[in-house]
């Protein structure tokens, strides 16, 4: 699996369990309860934290680090404004919690949401994009060995022809000339231009021809 995937999505799945635990430590007044949602976004912001610091050694193109340039951006708008939350909620102050909850860590949240979403686009673009480019040299490579193979066939062909030519041609010229010599034709001219068996057999049947 991408491992820059995987860690986009950790960090889409740790951002969504800040939000509702946020919400929850608001709702929930039982020192036990609240105790509970605040390790809960503790681990979990730790969680985004680490998926951020992994991903970027793993950046190559300019759109992706621009991308997580802006996600940590981002990260330190909204933290000062969740702390702040936090703060009037352990104080008391329930009511203003709740307008800063939703005046001014819901929006800067959700862009950040948007910019890790946007984040997860880019990287499904790049890996449909590699995808593909794997898929066309696939072929290419597969086109190049069905030509190599169809090649050295034909090339095989030939030479196959080209030996046994080499071979019959002047067998049948010499098994001709020892016909002609056996009917008592004795003027037939043999001309010998090859040093192999076959051509120590047309000098065998010129000199009996000659003698």
């Amino acid at each position: 699996r991408n491992v820059k995937m995987k860690l986009a999505n950790d960090m889409r799945l740790n951002l969504n369990i800040v939000a509702r635990a946020s919400r929850n430590y608001l709702i929930y007044l039982d020192k036990e309860m609240q105790g509970l949602q605040m390790r809960q976004i503790e681990n979990a912001r730790k969680q985004v934290d680490d998926a951020i610091e992994k991903s970027i050694p793993l950046l190559r193109s300019e759109e992706t680090k621009k991308a997580m340039a802006d996600i940590k951006a981002q990260r330190e708008v909204v933290r000062p404004e969740f702390t702040n939350f936090i703060d009037l909620v352990d104080a008391g102050k329930l009511d203003e919690a709740k307008d800063v909850l939703r005046t001014t860590v819901e929006k800067p949240q959700q862009k950040w949401f948007d910019l890790i979403e946007s984040y997860i686009q880019i990287l499904e673009k790049q890996n449909e994009e590699a995808v593909a480019q794997m898929n066309h040299d696939y072929a290419m490579a597969v086109t190049v060995l069905i030509g190599s193979l169809a090649g050295a066939l034909a090339l095989g062909i030939w030479m196959a022809w080209w030996v046994t030519r080499s071979i019959t041609k002047p067998i049948g010229e010499a098994v001709a000339i020892a016909e002609t010599v056996a009917a008592g034709d004795l003027t037939s001219r043999i001309e010998v231009s090859r040093m192999d068996e076959t051509g120590q057999l047309l000098l065998a049947l010129k000199k009996m021809n000659e003698s």
